[in-house]
């Protein structure tokens, strides 16, 4: 049986991956406030992938890390408007992805963000 990382550790590994640039690629990603001590905020970009119908777009998305997280994973919207088959066309919201539980040394971020554009 492993340990539970508390919230707050995967929540300040991310902010400090996505700091660094240390991410996935071709995503940024930070808080949306960062006097927000909960980091239940972000904001994030996505650019699209070469050779794909998404190259040379640039994507905003909000992130929100709720209190369950990362057990639970964050609700993402597109700020921008976009056409995937995991976002709603009408919300902008991203959904279909497993939990953390099906890999707990993976950040919900990466997970999600690494595979939005991908599908």
């Amino acid at each position: 049986m492993t340990a539970k990382v508390p919230r707050n550790f995967r929540l300040l590994e991310e902010l400090e991956k996505g700091e660094k640039g240390q991410g996935a690629e071709a995503c940024s990603y930070g808080l949306a406030d960062g006097d927000d001590l909960m980091m239940t905020k972000w904001n994030g970009t996505i650019l699209g992938p070469p050779h794909s119908v998404h190259e040379n777009r640039i994507y905003s998305v909000n992130i929100h890390c709720g209190d369950d997280y990362p057990d639970v994973p964050p609700t993402i919207h597109f700020v921008s408007k976009i056409n995937l088959p995991c976002v709603d066309a009408r919300t902008g919201q991203i959904y279909g992805f497993a939990s953390t539980q099906e890999n707990p040394s993976a950040t919900r971020g990466f997970l999600v963000l690494s595979s939005v554009l991908v599908i």
